[in-house]
């Protein structure tokens, strides 16, 4: 399984592959930090490409308009599951 990172945003938990679509390098900047310091974005650390938490949508950065590649999760009272394919 890739390195794959979430996020809790309004109660509702995002996951992507640990991976910026600008150059396949890992997006945190330190162990397990990937927003921005807002706490708005995911921020890649290599080159401060800025992308949407909700959809992965990079808007602002070298891969303006890429996307990061999203993980299918389920998230319930136990925990957090990654689903992997059959």
């Amino acid at each position: 399984m890739d390195n794959v990172f979430a996020v809790m945003k309004d109660g509702e938990v995002y996951a992507y592959k640990n991976s910026c679509p600008h150059r396949g390098i890992n997006l945190d900047w330190q162990e397990d930090q990937f927003l921005d310091p807002d706490g708005a974005l995911i921020q890649c650390a290599s080159h401060g490409a800025l992308f949407l938490i909700e959809s992965g949508e990079c808007i602002a950065g070298p891969c303006a308009g890429d996307s990061l590649t999203p993980v299918p999760i389920e998230h319930t009272q136990e925990g957090l599951y990654v689903l992997l394919a059959d």
